[in-house]
């Protein structure tokens, strides 16, 4: 199925705001993700925020001792990284100033950051046949006591379906569904979730959708930590280049 990327960003030049999420993501040992792309894939890996300072424009890092031949292995003949802050949905681009021997790495304090908007986690349109699935329970339709479908897009902060008009009914049972099965890499959760929002969708030879079908989106109200934690890597390591392009 081809569908347009959804992520819009908003460009910002205030620099107290960024200090104050930088400065979060610092005392909160946040694992925040460096990348860039190389060789026609996309290298990353995880850094923590130690030093901010901010006479000297420069934030000081230290990546995940599980972290240091990707790290060294993204930084060889670089000049510019991204960043990646998972929890604020912040990217940014910094010049590198130095990786010393103590494993510290050195870049620019940047002047403008992007963030996602509309929403606060990056989301990725997947394909229908996607392993990511998620059984609605139907406890009060005659016909079956459960829906299964695979997901039409994801973020950390909910997911949406395709539905048909019978389906539709039985989704709109009710707007908060309890106990939702979400499978993500083969492991079940239970999460809870409210529909927030649905559109009928009509067939479109760019979207691949061949038949007339609702999108019915769901905010997670209840999710596991880990569970949105996998989701925000697992979103961010499947965007494409040219959807992380926002410089």
């Amino acid at each position: 199925m081809k569908i347009k990327n959804d992520n819009k960003f908003k460009v910002f030049k205030n620099s107290k705001a960024l200090q104050m999420l930088l400065n979060k993501a610092r005392l909160d040992f946040e694992s925040l993700v460096i990348w860039r792309f190389g060789g026609g894939r996309k290298l990353t890996a995880e850094i923590k925020l130690k030093v901010i300072r901010k006479h000297r424009d420069e934030l000081v890092f230290s990546p995940l001792n599980s972290q240091i031949k990707e790290l060294e292995e993204l930084l060889a003949g670089c000049e510019y990284v991204n960043i990646f802050m998972p929890n604020d949905g912040v990217l940014f681009q910094s010049r590198l100033l130095g990786y010393d021997e103590d494993k510290t790495l050195t870049i620019t304090r940047p002047s403008e950051y992007v963030q996602i908007d509309r929403r606060a986690h990056l989301r990725l349109n997947v394909s229908e046949k996607s392993d990511i699935k998620v059984v609605l329970p139907q406890k009060k339709s005659f016909f079956r006591k459960e829906l299964h479908k695979s997901l039409y897009d994801i973020s950390a902060g909910g997911f949406s379906v395709l539905c048909s008009k019978n389906e539709l009914r039985e989704v709109f049972v009710d707007l908060r569904i309890k106990d939702v099965q979400f499978i993500f890499n083969g492991k079940p959760y239970n999460v809870d979730t409210k529909i927030v929002y649905h559109k009928e969708l009509d067939p479109n030879v760019n979207t691949d959708i061949i038949y007339k079908c609702w999108k019915v989106s769901f905010q997670f109200l209840k999710i596991d930590l880990k569970l949105k934690e996998a989701i925000n890597s697992y979103v961010f390591n499947h965007l494409e280049k040219e959807e992380l392009a926002v410089y």
